[in-house]
């Protein structure tokens, strides 16, 4: 007999849902990724063959602020987290988790990637292959009875109230990262420019810019120059910190020489950080929404169960609304002129959007094996 008695979570769902939007912006905007998680797990194991190093590091960030937020978040909130029972053992998990990891890689994305990013790209790929996975997920979980596993008591959950104090974080969080996020983007543009390609660069000839921007140096084109730094126009302990010949300069990996700095080199560190940030703050909007605990998930995975709970539905209806304008104007969807700023990211010279358009067995069977685990594990 379980005794997990689920509550209905529409108002934590949304916030939740419009953290992890925000946080999908800025891993967008800044570092020109989608914000997947099975594909930053990938690049934290070493990613895959032929991976730029410099990409790697960035996921590897993403899942560090992820993992390293969650020690805080459980002993801040421990309700958010499910101490399993004896009915749900170890095997049942390592093999869920083995199925969802097989078909997280073979359909190249999970619930972030293609549930998140790729609904607010409007892929026809996503598309597929979210709704059938978690119908996938439905016949899993109802079948091996994930939801007695659990411990849920078979009752109709109740609406619960959003506290105040949440109400206050999730909007706090969700408007001071835009607000933090937009104002480091702006200052990036400002003083480390990534020029769109076509547009001529300092030190170029204007004609032999190569695709992302980047000059092709030859004879008649000048490498890359480094910026130098405007002393006056910073706030002051940041300028005191960039100013060449100060008493506290830059470190010798994102120093250049001729009195000026490297400006590829501040800005790979600038992404670490930036990375970093947004996986904990992916991190908290999964704890608001309640997605860090398997016995929601199970209660959406299971809707013939009488503790059926759509809460995720809001989760990612939310996430997705407020990604979905900034993706489609980086596609060029919006019927008008994509502004100059959102032609690369702030931090690296083109975006990383999936190339893959085709409906393949891959896909197909990525669908199955993670739909089956998931409705096993939650």
């Amino acid at each position: 007999m379980g005794d997990v008695l689920i509550s209905y979570t529409p108002g934590h769902a949304a916030l939740g849902g419009l953290v992890l939007g925000v946080a999908t912006v800025l891993q967008l905007l800044l570092n020109g990724q989608i914000l997947g998680i099975s594909g930053a797990v990938r690049d934290t194991l070493g990613g895959s063959p032929g991976r730029d190093r410099a990409e790697a590091a960035v996921g590897a960030a993403l899942v560090l602020g992820l993992v390293a937020t969650g020690f805080p978040a459980a002993a801040i909130s421990p309700s958010s987290f499910d101490v399993f029972p004896p009915s749900y053992n170890i095997g049942r998990a390592a093999a869920g988790g083995l199925l969802v990891g097989l078909g997280a890689g073979l359909a190249n994305g999970c619930t972030s990637g293609h549930g998140i990013c790729g609904s607010a790209r409007l892929s026809l790929r996503s598309m597929v292959y979210v709704p059938a996975f978690i119908v996938i997920a439905f016949f899993s979980a109802t079948l091996t009875q994930l939801q007695d596993s659990l411990g849920v008591i078979n009752e109709k959950p109740e609406l619960e109230q959003v506290p105040d104090s949440t109400l206050t974080l999730a909007l706090v969080l969700a408007g001071g990262s835009a607000l933090l996020g937009g104002s480091l983007v702006a200052l990036v543009r400002a003083y480390l420019p990534i020029y769109p390609p076509g547009e001529p660069q300092p030190g170029s000839n204007g004609g032999c810019d190569a695709p992302g921007g980047l000059p092709r140096c030859g004879s008649s084109c000048k490498p890359p120059p480094r910026y130098p730094v405007p002393p006056l126009s910073l706030p002051r302990s940041l300028s005191r910190s960039l100013s060449m010949g100060n008493e506290r300069p830059l470190p010798n990996a994102v120093r250049g020489g001729g009195g000026g700095y490297n400006a590829d080199g501040l800005r790979q560190a600038l992404r670490f950080v930036s990375s970093l940030l947004v996986g904990a703050l992916f991190a908290i909007g999964l704890t608001i929404s309640g997605m860090t605990r398997p016995t929601k998930v199970g209660a959406f995975l299971s809707p013939l169960h009488k503790g059926w709970d759509p809460s995720l539905l809001c989760v990612m209806a939310v996430a997705v609304a407020a990604s979905f304008p900034v993706f489609q104007a980086v596609l060029g969807r919006l019927g008008t002129r994509t502004p100059s700023w959102l032609l690369t990211p702030a931090l690296t010279h083109y975006y990383q959007l999936p190339s893959l358009t085709s409906l393949d067995l891959n896909l197909g069977l990525g669908a199955l094996f993670f739909g089956v685990g998931w409705g096993m594990t939650g």
